[in-house]
């Protein structure tokens, strides 16, 4: 509960009295204030003020104030007892401090004279002495008056954030213990590579090619015929050629054509009216590929999973990989197109969405992809997983740095944390070769180099959860981006909290080509892509896809693997490197 939460639930007159509390308590700080500062001539000057004016009853003013003020109002007994308690325990310490330094007679005389002169000779003594004795004082009387006259709600707020603050700290220590100091991401040494071993890649049979399933033209002429009524009862008159639509895995695209005088605006604000119509969320895309023509979304009845063995099978993909160092399989769009990509022309991705939205599916059809047609000697992978779950099936696969680690997937903040400190000097490293053979990336250093360096792809999973632990690790990220490209080091990153925390200016500056899939609100959306739209998508793989070369983003399916067909790549390499000679395990 709030500070402001709780002092509306008090009265006036409990708010008066609660008000008198600071003040008495700041007369007291400026009264001593003033004689440590001024404790010769100004001194004579005050007493003869407090004698002349009686000033010097304030304090019993403010208290006997603060008691009939908090005497007539509506506290509990306990409450009333708490704060006359701590009301003469501050009343006793400004007359005790003030008969020090101004030894009146009369009323101040039972402080000096009476039974209270030890007392007041210990506070005394305490105020007289070192500066770090004084200040012991003053922070004690404070603290008591404090915990004696604070609220019982306030107190109880204060000691769970003393809570929670030591068990963060005891569990950092408790973490560092276990985990000891992880070994540092070492540079890749040219004597330590060998390019003697031949490695094989994986048979492509290992991948499932998925049935099609074919959108019937009744559906198609139907829901065009649905469109172009719903659109005339506001008297916009459309058109919508049955031969413009383009029918995909998820999602087929409806070509409207508009009549003479209609505007574009006005049949894209009629997109809440067509989803009540057809009864699904529908999406007017930004650009259409058909000129003339304004291009609606609108889901299937029946759907298709993408398998990747359909897309790898596809003749552009062969185009893509003579292209490319990496490619990689998005998905098919919203018409059917298969959506190919090189991961070094991104150069980093970043991947945003709720949870269940197909994130780590998405992760999972990437690596696959890399795992295909790179050996080891071409591609090593560094994969960070908080959630400890989500890259199993990739343990101990030869692809993975670092090596020396029990399962080679990174799942503890602090180390991920250290290794992309590490990792920074594997690419000064690469920079230094890059400039010795006068190149400019890492391409050009492999054409002419008799070692070739191998890329580097790192992928983390969520990476709200590491930020949330180790802090630290953004710039640090940030860092490997920008200088990363030129060296061949790649980087992808999943999180399912975009938020400006998260996804901020400098993430998003080195991160241009991005994926949105499913989220809560538009404003998720428009944090991960800049413009809305992901909040209407259909989940499970559905995606809108923002590339470098393309501002406008795509909508895609993305592409699924089965858990089998990747047991059945990362087996394959498994039991490949058993029968290799330690060195071909690249060290990096």
């Amino acid at each position: 509960m709030s500070t402001n939460r709780l002092m509306a639930r008090i009265s006036l007159k409990h708010r008066t009295a609660y008000f008198l509390l600071p003040v008495a308590f700041a007369v007291l700080i400026l009264t001593i204030g003033y004689h440590l500062f001024f404790r010769s001539t100004a001194a004579d000057i005050g007493n003869y003020l407090v004698r002349g004016t009686g000033i010097g009853l304030l304090p019993v003013m403010l208290w006997s104030g603060s008691l009939l003020v908090f005497s007539k109002s509506r506290c509990s007994l306990w409450k009333k007892l708490r704060h006359i308690t701590g009301s003469t325990f501050c009343l006793l310490v400004s007359l005790m401090v003030m008969s020090y330094w101004m030894p009146w007679n009369g009323f101040w005389g039972i402080f000096t004279q009476g039974g209270l002169v030890p007392l007041s000779g210990s506070v005394g003594a305490a105020l007289s002495g070192e500066g770090f004795q004084r200040m012991m004082f003053i922070s004690m009387a404070g603290l008591t008056t404090f915990l004696l006259l604070s609220p019982p709600h306030l107190l109880r707020r204060i000691a769970d954030w003393i809570r929670v603050l030591f068990n963060l700290i005891y569990n950092r220590i408790i973490d560092r213990v276990r985990t000891g100091t992880p070994s540092e991401i070492e540079p890749i040494l040219p004597d330590n590579l060998s390019n003697e071993t031949v490695w094989i890649l994986p048979e492509i049979d290992v991948l499932d090619i998925e049935e099609e399933t074919v959108t019937t033209d009744n559906e198609i002429r139907e829901k065009a015929e649905r469109i172009r009524c719903k659109l005339a009862e506001f008297c916009i008159e459309v058109e919508v050629p049955i031969k413009n639509v383009r029918t995909g895995p998820k999602v087929s695209v409806y070509g409207i054509r508009p009549g003479r005088g209609v505007r574009v605006s006005e049949i894209q604000a009629r997109e809440e009216d067509l989803e009540v119509e057809l009864g699904t969320k529908v999406r007017f895309e930004g650009i259409n590929r058909t000129p003339g023509l304004i291009g609606l979304e609108v889901p299937n009845s029946s759907n298709r999973t993408v398998g990747l063995g359909e897309l790898i099978n596809n003749s552009n993909f062969l185009k893509t990989r003579q292209k490319g160092e990496l490619p990689v399989a998005i998905g098919l769009d919203s018409g059917g197109e298969p959506v190919l990509v090189d991961l070094c022309s991104m150069p980093h991705l970043l991947i945003g969405g709720a949870t269940n939205s197909g994130k780590s599916v998405f992760l999972n059809g990437i690596l696959s992809s890399l795992l295909l047609f790179n050996k080891p000697s071409e591609l090593r992978l560094l994969l960070i997983d908080p959630k400890q779950v989500e890259f199993r099936y990739y343990e101990d696969i030869p692809h993975l740095v670092p090596n020396d680690q029990p399962g080679n997937i990174i799942v503890d903040p602090h180390m991920a944390e250290q290794l992309l400190d590490s990792l920074q000097k594997d690419m000064l490293y690469r920079h230094q070769l890059l400039v010795d053979l006068k190149v400019r990336n890492i391409r050009d250093y492999n054409r002419r180099a008799e070692v070739t360096l191998p890329y580097l792809v790192v992928v983390i999973d969520e990476l709200a959860s590491l930020i949330h632990s180790a802090p630290g690790i953004k710039s640090k990220l940030v860092q490997v981006a920008q200088r990363g490209r030129a060296v061949g080091i790649q980087t992808i990153i999943a999180t399912q909290r975009p938020e400006v925390q998260i996804i901020d200016g400098l993430i998003k500056a080195q991160f241009p080509s991005r994926v949105a899939l499913t989220v809560a609100s538009v404003r998720d959306s428009m944090t991960i892509l800049d413009v809305g739209g992901a909040q209407k998508l259909l989940g499970q793989g559905d995606m809108l896809f923002k590339d470098v070369s393309n501002p406008d983003p795509i909508r895609v399916q993305g592409v699924y693997v089965h858990d089998h067909e990747i047991a059945g790549i990362t087996g394959y390499w498994k039991s490949h490197s058993k029968d290799q000679p330690s060195s071909t395990v690249l060290q990096i």
